[in-house]
């Protein structure tokens, strides 16, 4: 197993070196730095990618790439498990018919504009507007 370190360094480091070590670029504890600055994109490749928010004094977050949804998740303070909240998702976006949903209310301090409202109600009943 490969064990460099990349830190910060005066001069920074560059893309030429960086590339040399693309193999150790696995997990957190090989990039010891507080900053990473790019000029164009991240990419992160698996079958379920996630970008995982750590907030070490409040919920965390992550936003994962499944199937043909986005998902925007919710975990504990200071950890990279999700949970849901009320047995919901904060938010799911389907990235093939582009619908949406909300795991809880929705507000908004203006308009919203749609073309159909429909209401769910208790016994599979609903409204349309």
């Amino acid at each position: 197993m490969y064990r460099y370190k990349i830190g910060n360094s005066s001069g920074g480091i560059t893309q030429a070196q960086l590339d040399t070590k693309q193999k150790t670029l696995t997990s957190s504890t090989n990039i010891l730095t507080k900053r990473i600055d790019v000029s164009d994109k991240i990419v992160i490749s698996n079958d379920q990618p996630t970008l995982y928010l750590k907030d070490t004094n409040n919920r965390s977050g992550m936003i994962q790439m499944n199937s043909d949804r986005m998902y925007f998740l919710s975990g504990g303070t200071n950890t990279n498990t999700w949970s849901h909240v009320g047995n919901r998702w904060p938010l799911t976006l389907n990235t093939s018919n582009n619908f949406t949903e909300f795991g809880g209310n929705i507000h908004s301090p203006g308009t919203v504009d749609g073309t159909i409202l429909k209401v769910s109600m208790a016994n599979n009943l609903y409204w349309k507007i």
